[in-house]
C-alpha cells in the first residue's frame, strides 16, 4: 500500500509529534498505548452486501499492510462490529441494555455520555491489560489489572491490547462520501485509537474527513502516508515502554519510513 509521500515542511518541527499524539490515545490503566494482538475479523451491517464486504475486506487489508497478525478464516472470530444505519442513537441504548461491555471501560455514572452519538462516525473499544507474567485480564471497572514487573525505567512489564472495536457510522451524515474513503477511515479507527476526530493536522490524515474544523480543500480522502507510517510504526513498537518511549519510538520509525533522519 502506497500513498505520496509528505512535503519536508509537513515534516519540521513538532508536526509529527503532535499527529502522533492526536492518534494515540493512552489507555485507561496502563496509560501506554493500545494495538491489536492478534487479527481483525470485522463485521459489517447495514449497507448492500457487496459494499459490506468491501469494507470488511479493505480493512483487513490495510491491518495486513500495517504489521496487524493475520488470522484463517476458520479461526476469525469477529471482533470488529461495523454498523451502518439511520438511527445510530437507537443502536446504543440497545448496546446500552443488552451489551454494555461494547462500550469498554467505563463507570456506570459515564454511561449516558459515553453513549450518545455525537459525530458521524464513531467508535468505542474494549481493551485488556497483559501482566509481567503473560496473564491478560479485559479491563473492566470491578477488576484489577495484572502486576507488571519492576526494576526499570525503560519497561512496565505490562501492555494493552485492543481486543473488540465497535464502530456506528450515520448514513444520513455521510452521504457524498465514497465507499473508499469511509473504508479508510473505519480502518483507521479500528487499528488504533485515536485522541482527537476534530483536528485538521498539518501532516495529513484520513482521520480529518470529517473534522467540523478542517476546511474541505485540506481533508484528504484517502489513507495517508503518515496514517501509513504511523500504523506501521505502532505495530512494531516495544508495547512494554512508557507512553513517552512509545510515542518517541513510534516518530522514529515514521521519519526513517519517509527518509528522514
Amino acid at each position: 500500500m502506497t500513498a505520496p509521500r509528505p512535503e519536508p515542511r509537513q515534516l519540521v518541527g513538532n508536526i509529527v509529534p503532535m499527529f502522533i499524539r492526536s492518534h494515540s490515545k493512552p489507555a485507561t490503566i496502563t496509560g501506554q498505548l493500545a494495538r491489536w494482538r492478534v487479527g481483525i475479523c470485522p463485521l459489517v451491517r447495514g449497507l448492500s452486501p457487496a459494499f459490506n464486504d468491501f469494507i470488511s475486506a479493505r480493512v483487513q487489508a490495510i491491518a495486513a499492510t500495517v504489521g496487524v497478525p493475520e488470522e484463517k478464516a476458520e479461526h476469525c472470530k469477529q471482533n470488529v462490529q461495523i454498523i451502518f444505519t439511520t438511527e445510530p442513537q437507537k443502536v446504543l441504548e440497545d448496546v446500552v441494555k443488552h451489551y454494555t461491555w461494547m462500550l469498554g471501560y467505563h463507570h456506570v455514572s459515564q454511561e449516558r455520555r459515553i453513549a450518545t452519538f455525537s459525530r458521524p462516525i464513531q467508535a468505542w473499544y474494549v481493551t485488556a491489560t497483559r501482566g509481567g507474567f503473560g496473564e491478560e485480564y479485559i479491563d473492566d471497572v470491578f477488576g484489577s489489572p495484572p502486576p507488571g514487573l519492576l526494576g526499570s525505567r525503560l519497561t512496565t512489564g505490562q501492555s494493552t491490547s485492543v481486543v473488540f472495536v465497535l464502530i456506528v457510522a450515520d448514513t444520513s451524515q455521510i452521504e457524498g462520501f465514497t465507499i473508499g474513503s469511509i473504508s479508510d477511515y473505519a480502518a483507521m479507527v479500528a487499528l488504533s485509537q485515536p485522541q482527537s476526530l476534530d483536528g485538521c493536522s498539518e501532516l495529513p490524515s484520513i482521520v480529518d474527513l470529517l473534522s467540523s474544523t478542517c476546511a474541505a480543500g485540506a481533508k484528504s480522502e484517502a489513507m495517508t502516508a503518515g496514517d501509513i507510517a504511523y500504523l506501521r510504526a505502532l505495530y512494531s513498537t516495544y508495547m512494554e515502554q512508557p507512553l513517552s518511549l512509545q510515542r518517541s519510538d513510534i516518530r522514529n520509525k515514521m521519519m526513517q519510513e519517509f527518509g528522514v533522519r
